[in-house]
């Protein structure tokens, strides 16, 4: 019983720590780019990605290699021409 208590706390503390790090993203403390490649945290990994696939239908890996919008990068050559 004791070491199903041990458990179930450290599956609290980690969801806890992912809720954190989520919290940190939604009040705009950290970037698009560092959400996506995730915590420095290896431990809470697979988690983050299952919520990112719930949020954003696709795996924090294929979001970081998703190519950019064609009009987002025609912007941004059109400024660093002027």
């Amino acid at each position: 019983m004791q070491q199903a208590l041990e458990d179930a706390q450290g599956d609290v503390e980690h969801l806890e720590r992912v809720r954190q790090f989520i919290t940190r993203f939604r009040d705009g403390k950290i970037s698009l780019r560092q959400f996506i490649a995730g915590p420095a945290q290896s431990n809470i990994d697979e988690d983050l990605e299952a919520v990112l696939f719930e949020v954003f239908g696709q795996s924090p890996t294929n979001a970081a290699n998703k190519p950019k919008r064609p009009q987002a990068q025609a912007k941004r050559r059109a400024k660093r021409a002027r």
